[in-house]
């Protein structure tokens, strides 16, 4: 087979501007600012004044009550301050926190939330758009009092971020398992990544074959991407495996989606996305723990060759899986990459899948699964996900019953349950595919990987979701 790169996008991105410090603005403009509005601390309010030669304009958005004011507020309310300024073509920003009458010098966490909000806020994904549609983009931005390695910090948190929307914004005519497989190359080329990329053959003579059996309905063959990272100028304190689900697109297979379903698949590899936002994010901050990143690939079509309900299926660690729907197979999937990531002899494993709708049904649109069986692996993660702002809910996987629900009738294994509880129901079925001894983690995030409005660090499309808080993870290890 013939594939033709030359149309793989270039997926990196730089910081449109440069971070840099300014002067303390004077106190007559800072009474000035003050005099706009007399409820200037509102969480939310934005009040804007007008510039001339002499005077810069000023921009207030309020945090809130002090007491409750928080890091996780300043990176939501500065990339709130980015975006309404470059939508008034305002370019060159210095942000100063006046929640107290003279200026205080921000802390390390605090710089770098700010720097981090400032990439969010600046951030837009318009490749495709003419040059009449592009936003206004930040020149330069000045954090009054900052710590200029917080601030360094949070540009590498920021930039990773900004990576993963890029891949994940990317449609499906542009990112399949092969693009994709070029991207994970050229990103452990320019952050000193060790990468394996196993072809087809490779994946059906390790036995992944449930992984081959989602893919071989598409014209193009399914990838397992494998991504090393280990420090060099210090000992890894742990080995950790990331796992993301990589289905470059899922049109439901032979139980195929309706249109409205179907528009948005292309974020079905959001799981991919962050493995490689984490993958490049350690490696910046040279954190000291070995980390391998790994991702299934994969795209679901439906074709006279595709994988059928009723199949039974022989995964990598040798259980059968009967197949019930087409369009679950984001776990089965996940189930080949799991066992291959145990086999890796990790500490920890940790998976990110947009896995299941039901998922929103349970927890909303701004709170993503956590289904783990180890307290210790779970506290730290759901301590992670308060500072990085990315709500987690721990979902129990103790339910017998509905654990009873996945024997299959002709396979050791249903795919899928049919007593409800699919997000429980599917975290179960991954464990089957686990290392019972190592710690393990599966966050799905299948409803808060994609937005359709702007709010906060989110812009519309990709939201990077769970990549900050498994840095934060991992840099408290």
């Amino acid at each position: 087979m013939t594939v033709d790169f030359s149309n793989v996008p270039d997926v990196d991105t730089q910081v449109r501007g440069e971070i840099v410090f300014e002067d303390m603005p004077s106190s007559h403009e800072l009474e000035r600012f003050r005099a706009l509005s007399k409820d200037w601390g509102k969480k939310g309010k934005v009040v804007l004044s007008a510039g001339n030669l002499n005077e810069p304009a000023l921009a207030f958005v309020g945090g809130g009550k002090k007491g409750r004011f928080s890091n996780v507020t300043l990176r939501s309310v500065t990339a709130d301050f980015v975006r309404l300024c470059t939508a008034h073509s305002f370019t060159r920003l210095s942000l100063a926190l006046s929640v107290i009458d003279s200026a205080q010098d921000f802390s390390w966490a605090s710089s770098s939330a700010v720097a981090e909000g400032v990439i969010a806020g600046n951030y837009r994904f318009e490749k495709y758009l003419g040059e009449a549609r592009k936003a206004t983009a930040l020149e330069s931005f000045a954090l009054v009092g900052g710590d200029m390695d917080g601030l360094m910090r949070g540009h590498v948190l920021g930039e990773a971020e900004s990576y993963v929307k890029n891949i994940g914004n990317e449609p499906g005519n542009v990112i399949n398992p092969l693009t994709f497989e070029l991207i994970a190359t050229q990103l452990s080329g320019k952050f000193d990544l060790d990468c394996h990329v196993y072809g087809e053959s490779e994946i059906i003579e390790l036995g992944m074959n449930a992984l081959w059996h989602v893919g071989k309905g598409s014209t193009t063959p399914p990838r397992l991407v494998h991504l090393t990272y280990k420090p060099k100028e210090v000992e890894a304190r742990k080995r950790i495996a990331i796992v993301g689900k990589g289905v470059t697109f899922d049109s439901g297979g032979l139980c195929v989606k309706t249109q409205g379903k179907m528009k948005n698949m292309k974020l079905d590899k959001s799981g991919a996305c962050v493995m490689l936002g984490v993958m490049r994010a350690a490696s910046a901050l040279k954190l000291p723990v070995e980390l391998h990143g790994i991702a299934g690939l994969v795209e679901n079509m439906p074709d006279g060759s595709s994988y059928r309900p009723g199949d039974v299926i022989r995964a990598m660690n040798g259980k059968t899986i009967e197949v019930q729907d087409t369009d679950a197979e984001g776990r089965l999937t996940l189930a080949d990459v799991l066992t291959f990531a145990s086999r890796v002899e990790p500490d920890v494993i940790i998976d990110v899948a947009t896995l299941t709708g039901s998922v929103s049904t349970a927890l909303g649109n701004y709170t993503a699964a956590l289904m783990c069986e180890d307290d210790a692996l779970s506290e730290a993660l759901l301590k992670s996900s308060v500072t990085a702002g990315e709500r987690l809910h721990r979902l129990p996987m103790d339910d017998e019953l509905l654990y009873e629900g996945l024997r299959g009738d002709h396979g050791d294994l249903r795919q899928a349950s049919p007593d409800g509880g699919g997000a429980i129901s599917a975290g179960m079925f991954l464990r089957e595919f686990v290392d019972g001894a190592k710690p393990w983690a599966h966050i799905d995030m299948a409803s808060t990987a994609w937005y359709d409005r702007e709010f906060g660090v989110y812009t519309k499309g990709c939201s990077a979701y769970s990549m900050r808080t498994i840095v934060e993870y991992l840099s408290g290890l």
